[in-house]
């Protein structure tokens, strides 16, 4: 068996394994539909607390800037 094959089928089981653990753990625990479900609803907010319509004109864009110091062709495509 080559190295690459049996890559494959330990990144294939890991995989598989992962995805039972999760099924097992919302068996365990139950979905968090049914937990949002059964919760009671929260107290309503103070209107001070309330975050204000955004008034039309208004909207913002943020956007976050990430980079190293090896720089692509894209990042420095963009970048310009």
């Amino acid at each position: 068996m080559s190295w690459k094959t049996l890559a494959k089928y330990s990144l294939l089981a890991f995989v598989a394994v992962s995805v039972a653990a999760i099924f097992w753990q919302q068996l365990r625990t139950g979905s968090p539909q049914a937990e949002a479900a059964a919760a009671p609803a929260p107290a309503a907010a103070a209107p001070e607390a309330a975050v204000p319509p955004a008034r039309p004109g208004e909207n913002k864009i943020l956007v976050y800037y990430f980079h190293t110091s090896v720089r692509c062709p894209t990042c420095r495509q963009i970048e310009a």
